[in-house]
């Protein structure tokens, strides 16, 4: 997965989890590329001051995904496990099964959603871009 991937699947995973992006104006704002770019709005935060220049990594932080979308998948079971091979890094595999009667959630009770990453992170995030992509159907 490329770089850019990694942060299209940041942005979508950050939007889903409550993130948002702020409008550019007197503030809220830092300089990329010679631009003003909206800083991000933690789903918990409400104040400009409180706005974070960066969205968490969640394909590279277990941290990240653990402190802010864990919480979106209450009502789901989650597992992973690390698989061996000849990589330095393995591959990691993700499962993420949704219990029946959903309808607040918009996802269909019973599903599994299966990934493979590089890291336990990256696999995890991908396997809640397919819940998610699910429940945008």
């Amino acid at each position: 997965m490329t770089e850019q991937e990694k942060r299209k699947l940041n942005e979508k995973l950050a939007k889903w989890a409550g993130f948002r992006q702020l409008p550019v104006g007197k503030s809220g704002f830092h300089w990329e590329r010679y631009k003003r770019v909206g800083n991000w709005m933690p789903p918990d935060k409400t104040e400009t001051w409180q706005s974070k220049a960066y969205l968490p990594n969640f394909t590279d932080s277990f941290d990240a995904y653990k402190e802010w979308l864990v919480p979106n998948l209450e009502f789901v079971s989650v597992e992973w496990s690390c698989q061996p091979s000849v990589s330095r890094e393995g591959h990691a595999r993700a499962f993420i099964r949704t219990m029946a009667n959903l309808p607040t959630q918009g996802a269909v009770g019973g599903l599994t959603f299966k990934a493979v990453g590089r890291t336990q992170s990256l696999a995890l995030c991908l396997a809640v871009e397919k819940l998610i992509d699910t429940q945008n159907e």
